[in-house]
């Protein structure tokens, strides 16, 4: 499952799409990367549109990996080269960790934020309690994101 994911959040199928979307000659015949970001989120947190959400253990792992490929995009662990001060202004340039996101990184804060209140809205009608704490979870997981915090990467919580 999370190496489907990876390949469905890396950063150049992202930056394709955009590129595909600027350079068509005629309105819809590209895929954005609004949209296309907007199924995958559809197809990943689809419990959320139910009566009565219910998500399985298997789902529930899915869904954190899918949070966590977003965190490591958004908020990249920082590197010794990361820190590293010195020429053309120190290490985040380039295509790697955010910095090479390009409109892709607005775009998943959009979905996050988008995510953010489906899920506030799915938790009152969760009956299923594991279902309601991994909801909750995953709401302060995505506030932790949109603040920056970058967490522990270990597998800690599993």
């Amino acid at each position: 499952q999370t190496s489907i994911l990876t390949a469905l959040l890396d950063q150049g199928r992202m930056g394709r799409l955009v590129e595909f979307d600027a350079l068509a000659t005629s309105p819809g015949t590209a895929y954005p990367l609004t949209d296309y970001l907007m199924d995958v989120r559809s197809g990943i947190w689809g419990e959320l549109s139910m009566p009565t959400p219910k998500v399985d253990a298997f789902r529930r792992a899915l869904q954190r990996s899918y949070l966590d490929l977003v965190k490591q995009r958004l908020n990249p662990p920082t590197t010794p080269a990361d820190t590293a001060g010195g020429g053309r202004g120190g290490g985040r340039g380039g295509r790697g960790g955010a910095a090479g996101l390009g409109d892709a990184r607005g775009v998943l804060r959009g979905e996050l934020r988008a995510l953010d209140a489906q899920l506030k809205l799915a938790i009152p009608k969760a009956t299923d309690r594991a279902t309601r704490l991994h909801l909750e979870d995953m709401r302060t997981e995505i506030g932790d994101i949109l603040k920056g915090k970058t967490g522990s990467t270990d597998g800690g919580d599993q």
